[in-house]
């Protein structure tokens, strides 16, 4: 029997190969791995009208009509979007938070039967049974907060995020031109349980087409694509690796006469040896994750310490660890198959040596050298 010493070293050492052959050797491959930083995608000229999702009839009959991608700054967008299965296994005091640090922003909450209904009536079929095909609650919780924040603009909160600072606060520019979100401690993904941005944007139409045009045993087998994906098309859209800060579209993509158009990403910090910062409490994942400003500051925590509910917490707790366990293990097996390259591998394979509690400084190292922090992040 192969001893868990042995396991952890071949590990190990077969990660290292891979990062020095496709991510030390050829440091190009990084940044070629995603196309278009060339010329603009046409498809991100915000002044263009609704392309996509009218000429093939995805917005539903009940939709405005195709318009520019204009933002009506006399309307107020100050809304806060949130979603999960059931409403009652979100305890009160999700509402009451958002209610205390955001008491100017209307509150909705959609279980699974009121997201169905939004997007009934909203969207075309196609969208909607998409959304009934996921078996995953999170990627159908991906589908929801795009569809709602393209039509609608506001908030979309995770119920596990918890508010540190107002929302005035957090979101200081309130330009109706301006969308924030997070760069996550994942690498080369965005952590999408926070995004504000203003209704009827081009890049939230785009979003909702990528996930309508992606074969469903794709999305089964990468559980973070959809973040995947939405940090390549926002690196697409600003013409640069996102960094935390002000990210300004160019000129030549908003179009000229144009509004400008700008995206504020903070920092997700996490860290499982310092739990000061998180009240010495760690969440699920045995984590302490703080959503930060660019100055470092507290903006939120990632989740609650006591989530997810429902049920017996503790239970559900144990059930949450061997789901992403047996996650992880197979996101190894893709790698070893050979479906899984460069960044994306060395992060997979990071996250299931983590996630298994092995070698956690060897796996630190292999992630310092892409300059990155490798953390377990599910969403």
């Amino acid at each position: 029997m192969i001893s868990r010493k042995s396991l952890v070293t071949v590990a190990v050492v077969f990660i290292l190969s891979i990062i020095v052959k496709t991510q030390i050797l050829p440091l190009t491959i990084f940044v070629d791995s995603w196309p278009g930083l060339g010329e603009p995608d046409p498809d991100f000229n915000i002044s263009l009208t609704v392309a996509t999702l009218t000429d093939t009839r995805i917005l539903g009959p009940d939709s405005d009509p195709p318009g520019r991608h204009i933002v009506d700054t006399s309307k107020n967008y100050k809304y806060i979007w949130q979603t999960a299965k059931h409403q009652s296994d979100v305890p009160p005091k999700v509402a009451e938070r958002i209610k205390k640090f955001a008491p100017n922003y209307e509150y909705v909450f959609h279980d699974d039967a009121a997201a169905e209904e939004f997007l009934a009536k909203h969207f075309d079929e196609r969208v909607l049974a998409k959304y009934k095909g996921f078996k995953v609650g999170a990627h159908k919780a991906d589908l929801w907060r795009y569809c709602v924040l393209f039509k609608m603009g506001g908030v979309y909160m995770d119920i596990e995020t918890v508010l540190l600072r107002s929302m005035d606060e957090i979101l200081a520019d309130a330009s109706p031109h301006v969308t924030y979100t997070v760069n996550s401690a994942v690498p080369d993904t965005v952590m999408q349980g926070f995004i504000a941005a203003p209704p009827n944007s081009a890049f939230f139409e785009k979003c909702i087409q990528d996930v309508m045009d992606t074969p469903e045993e794709e999305i089964d087998k990468d559980y973070l694509l959809h973040t995947r994906k939405f940090f390549k098309r926002l690196m697409n859209l600003v013409r640069t690796y996102p960094q935390v800060g002000q990210l300004w579209v160019p000129k030549k993509v908003t179009g000229e006469g144009q509004p400008r158009q700008k995206w504020v990403l903070f920092e997700e910090s996490c860290n499982r040896e310092e739990y000061e910062a998180c009240g010495y409490q760690s969440d699920v994942y045995n984590n302490c994750c703080i959503i930060q400003d660019t100055f470092h500051r507290p903006m939120m925590f990632t989740r609650y310490p006591d989530f997810p509910w429902g049920g017996k917490s503790s239970n559900k707790k144990q059930r949450v660890r061997k789901d992403h366990l047996s996650h992880r293990a197979k996101s190894f097996a893709n790698i070893l198959r050979g479906e899984a390259s460069g960044s994306a591998f060395w992060m997979q394979a990071g996250q299931w040596l983590l996630s298994l509690g092995l070698a956690s400084g060897a796996v630190d190292l292999c992630s310092g050298l892409k300059g990155s922090m490798v953390v377990r992040k599910e969403r």
